[in-house]
């Protein structure tokens, strides 16, 4: 009769906190995956270092660096590169550099 642990009502045991979810609906994990998709995809990306333009008779030529060869393209073949087109799609040839 005068012991106090019955007179307390019963309350359920705390939960532990779950510390991989967020107050934000979009940042699960579905976000997350989706997120490392888009930066593989950025760092797969082909790489395209234009070095130099050369102008002559209203055409554009440009020298640019793809996976440690130059090649000299026109601008439509500059845009195909950039695009995502591999210089042996593009039948391009390498150029020789001059070391100065």
């Amino acid at each position: 009769m005068g012991d106090k642990s019955f007179d307390k009502p019963a309350t359920a045991p705390a939960q532990p906190r779950d510390r991989n979810r967020t107050a934000a609906p979009y940042a699960g994990s579905g976000n997350h995956l989706a997120q490392r998709r888009a930066v593989k995809a950025l760092l797969d990306k082909q790489k395209v270092v234009v070095s130099s333009y050369r102008h002559h008779n209203g055409h554009m030529t440009a020298r640019v660096l793809v996976a440690g060869e130059y090649y000299d393209v026109d601008r439509r073949r500059l845009d195909l590169l950039v695009a995502g087109a591999t210089p042996a799609d593009l039948s391009l040839e390498p150029v020789e550099v001059e070391e100065e």
